[in-house]
């Protein structure tokens, strides 16, 4: 199943997704992209229920900076 979660003004802030452009990633195919544009390896898994809690955490934690 492929995913996206997204969060975003005019410009992207926050995403994670399991789309395949980053083979080399230790989590491929899932990773992240920061605020900065830069990726990361991702913690999701691809299970919606239990991805939403780190999503909602991560988001959380950046809108308290």
């Amino acid at each position: 199943m492929d995913y996206a979660y997204q969060l975003f003004t005019n410009v992207p802030l926050l995403r994670w997704d399991n789309k395949e452009e980053f083979r080399r990633m230790a989590t491929y195919p899932h990773h992240h992209h920061d605020a900065q544009g830069h990726v990361h390896p991702s913690p999701l898994t691809g299970e919606p229920l239990q991805d939403i809690g780190v999503v909602l955490q991560e988001v959380t934690a950046f809108l308290e900076q």
